[in-house]
């Protein structure tokens, strides 16, 4: 499936440094130029919300004392641990969690697999 302006000349997407820029000239009339010509900002996942609560069975799946020790990678108590002290709030090892849950699954995926 394309995306939109797919079909655009490459001249109306892109202006020197300005992208998307056939859109932006669209809306000159319409919103102020601090709006339309603003630098881009990233947006926060709710990362240690998934990780305390919807990720949960997740985790102790692919970060398991099982998985972990088969991997040899990280030392399974080390990963227990941190992760026990996530969930009672001790710490936040969000970011590090997920790291590690993205480890093991890049690892299933191109390691793992034939």
């Amino acid at each position: 499936m394309a995306s939109v302006g797919s079909g655009l000349p490459v001249a109306y997407k892109q202006r020197g440094s300005t992208g998307k820029w056939i859109f932006k000239k669209a809306m000159e009339d319409y919103l102020p130029d601090d709006v339309i010509y603003r630098p881009k900002t990233g947006f926060g996942a709710p990362l240690r919300k998934w990780i305390q609560q919807d990720l949960g069975s997740l985790l102790d799946d692919v970060l398991s004392e099982r998985s972990v020790k088969n991997r040899g990678i990280f030392d399974h108590r080390e990963v227990s641990q941190l992760i026990q002290k996530n969930r009672s709030g001790a710490i936040d090892g969000a970011y590090t969690i997920f790291a590690l849950v993205c480890i093991e699954l890049w690892c299933r995926r191109f390691v793992d697999s034939p």
